[in-house]
Protein backbone atom coordinates (compact mmCIF):
# COMPACT_ATOMS: atom_id res chain seq x y z
CA UNK A 1 0.00 0.00 0.00
CA UNK A 2 2.85 2.07 -0.56
CA UNK A 3 3.32 3.87 -3.65
CA UNK A 4 6.77 5.42 -4.86
CA UNK A 5 6.70 8.78 -6.70
CA UNK A 6 9.80 10.45 -7.35
CA UNK A 7 12.46 12.31 -8.99
CA UNK A 8 15.22 10.20 -10.62
CA UNK A 9 18.49 9.34 -9.77
CA UNK A 10 20.88 12.12 -9.33
CA UNK A 11 18.28 14.63 -11.15
CA UNK A 12 20.43 17.99 -10.06
CA UNK A 13 17.47 20.14 -10.76
CA UNK A 14 13.17 20.16 -11.44
CA UNK A 15 11.87 21.73 -14.15
CA UNK A 16 12.87 25.00 -15.05
CA UNK A 17 10.17 26.33 -17.39
CA UNK A 18 8.80 29.94 -16.11
CA UNK A 19 5.74 28.76 -14.22
CA UNK A 20 7.82 25.74 -12.05
CA UNK A 21 10.36 28.65 -11.20
CA UNK A 22 7.51 30.24 -10.00
CA UNK A 23 6.45 27.83 -7.57
CA UNK A 24 10.48 27.11 -6.40
CA UNK A 25 10.95 30.70 -5.68
CA UNK A 26 7.45 30.90 -3.40
CA UNK A 27 8.88 27.74 -1.93
CA UNK A 28 12.32 28.32 -1.07
CA UNK A 29 14.17 29.48 1.76
CA UNK A 30 17.31 31.15 1.12
CA UNK A 31 17.11 32.40 -3.03
CA UNK A 32 18.06 29.06 -4.50
CA UNK A 33 16.18 26.33 -5.64
CA UNK A 34 18.52 23.93 -3.56
CA UNK A 35 17.30 25.30 -0.31
CA UNK A 36 13.36 24.14 -0.22
CA UNK A 37 12.34 25.28 -3.54
CA UNK A 38 12.44 22.19 -5.82
CA UNK A 39 11.00 20.20 -2.91
CA UNK A 40 8.36 22.32 -2.94
CA UNK A 41 7.75 21.95 -5.85
CA UNK A 42 7.85 18.38 -6.15
CA UNK A 43 5.84 17.85 -2.83
CA UNK A 44 3.39 20.26 -4.13
CA UNK A 45 2.49 17.99 -6.39
CA UNK A 46 2.67 14.70 -5.16
CA UNK A 47 0.26 16.79 -2.19
CA UNK A 48 -1.71 16.90 -5.35
CA UNK A 49 -1.80 13.55 -6.05
CA UNK A 50 -1.94 11.84 -2.42
CA UNK A 51 -5.59 14.08 -1.81
CA UNK A 52 -6.53 12.28 -5.03
CA UNK A 53 -5.14 8.70 -3.71
CA UNK A 54 -6.85 9.40 -0.67
CA UNK A 55 -10.35 9.80 -1.59
CA UNK A 56 -10.29 6.32 -3.18
CA UNK A 57 -7.80 4.77 -1.52
CA UNK A 58 -7.78 5.67 2.12
CA UNK A 59 -5.08 3.39 3.01
CA UNK A 60 -1.99 3.93 0.29
CA UNK A 61 0.52 6.25 1.00
CA UNK A 62 2.42 8.12 -1.47
CA UNK A 63 6.56 7.97 -1.08
CA UNK A 64 8.62 10.80 -2.13
CA UNK A 65 12.49 11.83 -2.50
CA UNK A 66 13.91 14.33 -0.28
CA UNK A 67 17.11 13.72 -2.67
CA UNK A 68 19.83 15.89 -4.59
CA UNK A 69 18.00 19.20 -4.83
CA UNK A 70 14.83 18.15 -2.88
CA UNK A 71 16.84 17.19 0.33
CA UNK A 72 16.05 20.48 1.70
CA UNK A 73 12.17 20.99 3.50
CA UNK A 74 10.22 23.51 1.51
CA UNK A 75 8.76 26.68 2.89
CA UNK A 76 6.03 26.95 4.66
CA UNK A 77 4.53 23.50 3.17
CA UNK A 78 3.87 20.19 4.65
CA UNK A 79 3.46 16.66 3.28
CA UNK A 80 -0.11 15.29 3.26
CA UNK A 81 -1.24 12.81 6.15
CA UNK A 82 -1.06 9.64 3.59
CA UNK A 83 2.52 11.01 1.93
CA UNK A 84 5.85 9.65 3.32
CA UNK A 85 9.32 12.14 3.05
CA UNK A 86 12.24 9.52 1.91
CA UNK A 87 15.47 11.57 2.78
CA UNK A 88 18.36 9.92 1.36
CA UNK A 89 22.05 11.10 2.55
CA UNK A 90 23.18 12.06 -0.30
CA UNK A 91 26.33 10.10 -0.78
CA UNK A 92 27.53 10.31 2.74
CA UNK A 93 27.83 13.52 3.15
CA UNK A 94 28.03 12.56 7.00
CA UNK A 95 30.67 10.79 8.62
CA UNK A 96 29.65 7.32 9.34
CA UNK A 97 32.31 6.22 11.17
CA UNK A 98 30.70 8.98 13.61
CA UNK A 99 27.01 8.81 15.36
CA UNK A 100 24.86 11.04 13.63
CA UNK A 101 24.87 13.14 16.86
CA UNK A 102 28.54 13.71 16.79
CA UNK A 103 29.32 18.05 15.93
CA UNK A 104 30.63 16.22 12.78
CA UNK A 105 27.17 15.38 11.38
CA UNK A 106 25.44 18.26 12.55
CA UNK A 107 24.15 19.53 9.51
CA UNK A 108 22.94 15.95 8.56
CA UNK A 109 21.28 15.70 11.49
CA UNK A 110 19.61 18.89 11.12
CA UNK A 111 18.01 17.80 7.94
CA UNK A 112 16.55 14.86 9.36
CA UNK A 113 15.06 16.76 11.90
CA UNK A 114 13.81 19.25 9.52
CA UNK A 115 11.77 17.05 8.13
CA UNK A 116 11.11 15.32 10.82
CA UNK A 117 9.41 18.61 12.24
CA UNK A 118 7.18 18.51 8.86
CA UNK A 119 5.72 14.86 8.42
CA UNK A 120 5.11 11.82 10.81
CA UNK A 121 6.26 9.63 8.43
CA UNK A 122 9.75 9.62 7.59
CA UNK A 123 12.26 7.35 6.01
CA UNK A 124 15.91 7.47 5.94
CA UNK A 125 17.77 5.77 2.37
CA UNK A 126 21.64 5.52 3.83
CA UNK A 127 24.76 4.84 2.63
CA UNK A 128 27.10 2.71 4.65
CA UNK A 129 29.84 0.18 3.70
CA UNK A 130 30.53 2.28 0.43
CA UNK A 131 34.11 2.13 0.39
CA UNK A 132 35.58 0.57 -2.90
CA UNK A 133 38.77 -0.50 0.19
CA UNK A 134 36.81 -2.33 2.69
CA UNK A 135 33.40 -2.18 4.70
CA UNK A 136 33.61 -0.18 7.39
CA UNK A 137 31.44 -1.18 10.42
CA UNK A 138 32.04 1.18 13.20
CA UNK A 139 29.38 -0.40 15.58
CA UNK A 140 29.59 2.43 18.41
CA UNK A 141 28.28 4.38 15.51
CA UNK A 142 25.79 2.26 13.97
CA UNK A 143 24.38 1.67 17.43
CA UNK A 144 23.81 5.51 18.55
CA UNK A 145 22.12 5.53 15.16
CA UNK A 146 19.87 2.93 15.21
CA UNK A 147 18.81 4.25 18.62
CA UNK A 148 18.38 7.95 17.61
CA UNK A 149 16.32 6.65 14.39
CA UNK A 150 14.03 4.70 16.74
CA UNK A 151 13.82 7.94 19.21
CA UNK A 152 13.02 9.86 16.33
CA UNK A 153 10.09 7.54 15.34
CA UNK A 154 11.49 7.05 11.67
CA UNK A 155 9.02 4.36 9.57
CA UNK A 156 12.31 2.87 8.15
CA UNK A 157 16.11 2.30 7.18
CA UNK A 158 17.26 1.37 4.70
CA UNK A 159 20.99 0.82 4.10
CA UNK A 160 22.56 0.53 0.39
CA UNK A 161 25.89 -0.37 0.45
CA UNK A 162 28.59 -1.55 -2.61
CA UNK A 163 30.77 -4.93 -3.05
CA UNK A 164 34.03 -3.97 -4.87
CA UNK A 165 35.82 -7.25 -3.69
CA UNK A 166 36.46 -6.00 -0.53
CA UNK A 167 37.72 -8.59 1.86
CA UNK A 168 35.53 -10.07 4.41
CA UNK A 169 32.25 -7.86 3.01
CA UNK A 170 29.15 -10.87 3.99
CA UNK A 171 30.96 -11.12 7.57
CA UNK A 172 31.01 -7.21 7.85
CA UNK A 173 27.56 -6.93 6.27
CA UNK A 174 26.09 -9.14 8.89
CA UNK A 175 27.63 -8.01 12.00
CA UNK A 176 26.17 -4.36 10.54
CA UNK A 177 22.84 -5.96 10.61
CA UNK A 178 23.52 -7.30 13.98
CA UNK A 179 24.26 -3.91 15.38
CA UNK A 180 21.10 -2.89 13.81
CA UNK A 181 18.83 -5.55 15.07
CA UNK A 182 20.62 -5.57 18.67
CA UNK A 183 21.48 -1.53 18.97
CA UNK A 184 20.57 -1.63 22.38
Amino acid sequence: LLYDFSQMDNCLRLCQCPACLEVVRKFDRKGGYKDGGDAGLQLQFVNRLAREVAKRYPDVFIRTFAYVSTEQPPKDLKPEPNVVIWLCDLYTFSCHDLPLAHPFNAPRLKLLRDWRELTPHLELWDYTLYTDAFPEVFVDAVGADVALFREMGLESVYYENHYAGQPFYELNTYMQAECMYGAD
